[in-house]
C-alpha cells in the first residue's frame, strides 16, 4: 500500500516488519526514477487484516499521518454449525 507525499518527493509503504517506512525519490539527470536516499522506518502501523483498501495517509508535508487503526471489542463471534441439514 505505498504512498506518495504530495510533492513526489517522498514514498510511504508498510514494511514487512509493519513499520511505516519513508524512502526519498527523485528523478535523475537521464531521466531515469531513483531513491535518493536511505529508507527510514517512522513508526509501527497495525494490521487490520486482509482488507483492499488503504489504512493510512499522509498529510500534505509528510510529517503527520492519518491511519485507521482497529476499535478494540468491535469483532463479531464466529458461528459455527454442525450437522446442519
Amino acid at each position: 500500500m505505498p504512498r506518495w507525499r504530495r510533492d513526489g518527493k517522498e514514498l510511504y509503504y508498510r514494511a514487512a516488519n509493519g513499520r511505516l517506512t519513508a524512502v526519498p525519490v527523485g528523478i535523475v539527470a537521464d531521466g531515469t526514477f531513483t531513491t535518493t536516499g536511505a529508507a527510514q522506518a517512522l513508526f509501527p502501523v497495525p494490521s487490520i487484516g486482509n482488507i483492499q483498501r488503504f489504512t493510512y495517509q499522509p498529510i500534505a508535508d509528510g510529517k503527520q499521518f492519518i491511519v485507521s487503526v482497529p476499535t478494540a471489542g468491535t469483532e463479531r463471534p464466529m458461528t459455527v454449525v454442525l450437522h446442519w441439514r
